[in-house]
């Protein structure tokens, strides 16, 4: 079956569209459109960051159709009081500076050593740079497909990364009491966020806006996970 999220005046592209009954899901595109196999009385939930999550169960009508318009409300979210400690502070200071000693680190960038402050390239960059360093290999390698697979080998490992800082910029504590979320479920729920695609703009070094986005993103994931 085919459908199109019509809000007019919203973003509809990144919805994650959850058939519940058979527990497969999808993707709207950036006009909203979608596709998704559903049978009679199969239930979808439709869920995103900026709007109330939506049950619709699809009917006879909608099966002899194949098509399906949806209209979602916007959310407004309003955060309750929690306590915020990144980088794994326990907000006990005394505990944090033993913790946390600070000191003056002997490194290349303290000694002030050349090129001490250039990226060291990963492998996957180091692939990159390897199938396009002449002309030749770039054209090779770029009618045979392998730069584009490389580039979205490096796409993902750096959503990786980026899954993997988030979720530790907050106690295991914060994920369980504050956003209700039970450690065993900690990682779906870090993959879940990485879907939606205003996860790639959230900043790393804010987490007041980490923290906004993951108490929104909580309340869908234990609507659909039945952890209410």
């Amino acid at each position: 079956m085919q459908g199109k999220i019509i809000n007019i005046n919203s973003e509809v592209e990144g919805i994650y569209i959850l058939n519940k009954t058979t527990n497969t899901s999808t993707i709207t595109n950036q006009k909203g459109d979608f596709e998704i196999n559903v049978m009679f009385n199969d239930t979808l939930v439709f869920s995103a960051l900026q709007y109330e999550i939506k049950f619709v169960v699809i009917t006879e009508e909608v099966l002899k159709n194949k098509y399906l318009e949806v209209t979602l409300d916007e959310k407004i979210n309003e955060l309750a009081p929690v306590t915020v400690t990144p980088y794994n502070l326990s907000g006990n200071l005394a505990r944090d500076l033993q913790n946390n000693p600070a000191e003056n680190v002997i490194n290349a960038v303290s000694l002030g050593l050349p090129n001490a402050t250039v990226k060291k390239k990963d492998h996957m960059h180091r692939m990159l740079y390897t199938a396009s360093s002449s002309p030749l290999s770039l054209l090779i390698n770029t009618l045979n497909g392998k730069i584009k697979k490389i580039k979205k080998l490096i796409k993902l490992q750096k959503k990786e990364v980026k899954i993997e800082a988030t979720k530790e910029l907050f106690e295991i504590e914060f994920y369980v009491k504050d956003l209700k979320i039970p450690e065993d479920y900690i990682d779906r729920f870090m993959y879940f966020c990485a879907t939606d695609p205003s996860f790639e703009t959230i900043e790393s070094e804010d987490p007041l806006s980490i923290l906004e986005y993951l108490k929104a993103k909580s309340n869908d994931f234990r609507v659909l996970n039945d952890l209410e």
